[in-house]
This record gives C-alpha cells, sequence and structure tokens, in this order.
C-alpha cells in the first residue's frame, strides 16, 4: 500500500528532474510552475472536449481536438522549450 502512495511522487521528482535537465538549475518554485503550466496545457483540450460532448449547449466539434495526448505532449514542448533548445544548439 506504502509503494502506490510513493509511486506519485516518483513521477513527480523524475519529471522535476527532467525539467531542471532542460531549463537549467532554478528554484522549486519555478520548477512547479512550470509543471502546473504543461499539466493545464496538455489536459486542458482534453476536459474541453470531454465536457463539450456531454452537455449539449456548446458545439463539441469546435472543442473536439483530434491530436491524441502524445502529439499534444510533443507540440506542447517543442513551442515551450524551443528557447532551449536554440541555447544548447549556439554552445
Amino acid at each position: 500500500m506504502n509503494r502506490r502512495r510513493n509511486m506519485p511522487r516518483q513521477g513527480f521528482e523524475k519529471l522535476s528532474a527532467v525539467l531542471t535537465e532542460i531549463v537549467g538549475p532554478s528554484d522549486r518554485q519555478t520548477t512547479m510552475l512550470i509543471m502546473q503550466q504543461m499539466f493545464a496545457a496538455i489536459l486542458s483540450p482534453i476536459v474541453k472536449g470531454t465536457f463539450a460532448q456531454k452537455h449539449k449547449s456548446m458545439d463539441a466539434e469546435e472543442q473536439l481536438i483530434s491530436a491524441s495526448v502524445e502529439e499534444q505532449i510533443d507540440f506542447f514542448l517543442d513551442h515551450y522549450f524551443y528557447k532551449y533548445a536554440a541555447r544548447r544548439a549556439e554552445s
């Protein structure tokens, strides 16, 4: 049972380590802000699409995102971290 509680924390710490590797050393608050923005950017289209499908008051087709979660993550990483990739290429 204790292992189950540690799994999300381990994933969270791994993500934090990857973000630190990408953006460089930063304080915990900055890393947390980046993670919050990442989850919001990736999950928001999914939540909006699901909500639109369940509630007929919204036009579901306008809210539906055809990209998979993996495609959304790739898109997010390419656009959010482009400046860090450019710095590495210059080095």
